[in-house]
């Protein structure tokens, strides 16, 4: 017997949350190059994430076990989305966007992300996810102009969101205005992995011959580099 389709629920509505999305860089290449199992350990990585650090940072900036973000894996892309009068929301969004693009960072061969954060109405169900939200933090990620537009490998913030709440935790403003998610932050705290991600970039640069992903490439090393003067300093 067939199953009835999957509606809506005359109920549902619209919901003000905090919405991130993630394009994964180069994931076509990756899938006509690379096997079945390379790709789903992509989205395993991903999960794992996502679950991994909630009964340790969750509960260190009060959110219950991170239940309170909703994911949606759809091909390259992930959606992470929070009510935004969840407790701490907005700082949870960008830790977990943070933890996703360094579990990405660390995987070898590694792979870069990039993205948008917007907040605004938002509904998500089961195989079904639309919204303001959700179309704003899209073309954040898709928008090819400089000063407007993601570009390089980060997530950046729509204008509408407050971030004094979290400018001395984990995001910084680049050259062009833009904030974004200091995942580098993250990924770089445990020693053996600054000289992977090291090598990874010389590496990635000698194989690139396109200068518009040189120019991706060249970015990441300057952020790479200003993250260890960081460390250095500390």
């Amino acid at each position: 017997m067939r199953k009835l389709p999957n509606y809506i629920n005359e109920n549902a509505k619209y919901n003000n949350r905090y919405v991130a999305f993630i394009d994964i860089l180069g994931f076509k290449e990756l899938i006509l190059k690379t096997d079945f199992r390379n790709i789903t350990s992509v989205f395993d990585k991903i999960t794992h994430e996502i679950f991994c650090f909630d009964s340790t940072l969750a509960l260190s900036i009060g959110i219950p076990k991170y239940s309170q973000i909703n994911t949606y894996i759809m091909s390259d892309s992930v959606v992470l989305s929070i009510d935004v009068d969840a407790p701490q929301a907005l700082i949870a969004l960008v830790k977990a966007t943070a933890y996703i693009q360094t579990a990405l960072i660390k995987r070898n061969p590694s792979i870069l992300s990039r993205g948008g954060i917007s907040i605004g109405e938002y509904y998500q169900e089961r195989d079904k996810a639309f919204g303001s939200a959700l179309v704003k933090a899209h073309q954040l990620e898709s928008c090819k102009d400089k000063g407007k537009g993601a570009i390089f490998p980060r997530v950046i913030f729509d204008n509408d969101i407050c971030l004094e709440q979290i400018k001395e935790s984990i995001i910084l403003d680049d050259y062009d205005g833009l904030y974004f998610v200091d995942y580098l932050k993250v990924a770089l705290k445990g020693s053996s992995f600054q000289s992977f991600i090291k090598e990874d970039i010389s590496k990635k640069q000698l194989c690139v011959s396109d200068n518009k992903i040189k120019e991706k490439y060249d970015w990441y090393e300057k952020y790479y580099k200003l993250s260890m003067d960081k460390i250095k300093k500390m």
